[in-house]
């Protein structure tokens, strides 16, 4: 029993560490559909839209992760185009959906959660900033 502890400790340490360290506060599905609406993406509608545009099309992002899981990180850049946003390091790519103007007003975010291999996992619409105290 001794020995079964510090082995369950670092198999624990060792599984978690494919995953980002932090992932702060995320939406479902349901809640991105009701805050900016499903709107069919395109990859050249995404590319070249602004953040506006691209909230309208998180929700079927979501529903298309398949299409992206295992991707190269590469390939998401070139597919979409470089990354405006940040998420713990910029490695993972991530692009503005809402941006607040200030402290005060939530920013929000696409993010393309990579493996251990820089490939898709997953894909998550992340609260960037603000400040909730205010």
């Amino acid at each position: 029993m001794k020995f079964l502890i510090p082995f369950l400790v670092l198999f624990s340490m060792s599984t978690q560490a494919a995953l980002p360290l932090w992932r702060g506060t995320t939406l479902p599905l349901r809640e991105i559909e009701k805050r900016w609406g499903k709107i069919e993406s395109t990859a050249h509608q995404f590319k070249t839209g602004d953040p506006k545009t691209r909230a309208s099309m998180a929700a079927s992002l979501l529903k298309r992760q398949k299409e992206f899981k295992g991707k190269p990180v590469q390939s998401i850049r070139e597919l979409l185009g470089p990354n405006d946003g940040f998420y713990f390091t910029d490695v993972y790519p991530a692009y503005f959906i809402q941006v607040g103007r200030n402290h005060s007003e939530e920013t929000w975010q696409i993010v393309f959660l990579l493996d251990r291999e820089r490939h898709v996992d997953e894909i998550v619409v992340h609260k960037n900033c603000c400040d909730s105290s205010r």
